[in-house]
């Protein structure tokens, strides 16, 4: 192979591989909170529902995250928009996960110009 076909396939676009969501830790709100200050921007991490269930509701596990159920989603809304601002959060029932992910943009610092 010639130089330009290494050059070329260094530069090529091949199938970009994203990082596997990162195991948080959910032993208590602190830890999680730090976990998730620890996340790169826009990178996503979880939790189990069984977790999430233990820090955020006082009802059973089958009806913790159910429709009816607001206290507990309200629980984690304020979690988020105290310990981790600019994050968000997304149930997936299917995976028995809740994940969270920090946003570059809602960043406070990264709002500030850069100055010389």
């Amino acid at each position: 192979m010639g130089w330009f076909h290494r050059l070329k396939s260094f530069f090529s676009r091949g199938s970009v591989r994203l990082p596997a969501p990162r195991r948080l830790d959910g032993r208590s709100k602190a830890l999680l909170a730090a976990s998730i200050e620890m996340l790169p921007f826009e990178e996503p991490g979880w939790i189990t529902m069984k977790e999430a269930r233990a820090l955020f509701s006082s009802n059973d596990d089958e009806h913790a995250f159910g429709e009816m159920v607001e206290v507990t989603k309200r629980n984690l809304a304020t979690f988020r928009a105290e310990a981790t601002p600019g994050c968000l959060f997304e149930f997936m029932p299917v995976e028995d996960r809740v994940y969270f992910m920090r946003r570059a943009d809602r960043n406070p610092a990264a709002r500030e110009p850069v100055r010389p």
